[in-house]
């Protein structure tokens, strides 16, 4: 998730959030259930704006997954449980299933327009 911060000093700032969930159950009862959101600001200085998109649904989550997956496996350790160890996102992947669809659209529309 990515929101634009409004700033009176610095342009195209924002702010991109991970949420991570996990229930662990054992025998058909939850045993825990952790959250968290971890959050970034990021500038965007001298980035096109047709570039912000993927950028900040893409490579940010990508950089910053391993520090909020680092805190979910500190968290579920603190709690006297074995530390969780969350596989890797591929968000190139998921930023495709959910806007490539939207994308090849677009294109056809402005390929059919001209």
């Amino acid at each position: 998730d990515a929101t634009k911060i409004e700033s009176d000093k610095i342009e195209n700032l924002y702010e991109v959030r991970l949420r991570l969930s996990a229930t662990a159950t054992r025998a058909e009862k939850t045993v825990y259930v952790a959250e968290i959101e971890y959050a970034a600001a990021v500038s965007l200085q001298d980035v096109p704006a047709e570039h912000h998109h993927p950028l900040l649904l893409i490579e940010i989550p990508r950089m910053i997954f391993p520090f909020a997956r680092q805190v979910m496996a500190d968290m579920t350790q603190s709690g006297g449980y074995p530390p969780l160890m969350m596989s890797p996102v591929d968000f190139q992947q998921l930023y495709l299933q959910q806007f490539g669809k939207q994308q090849q659209e677009e294109a056809a529309a402005a390929g059919a327009a001209n």
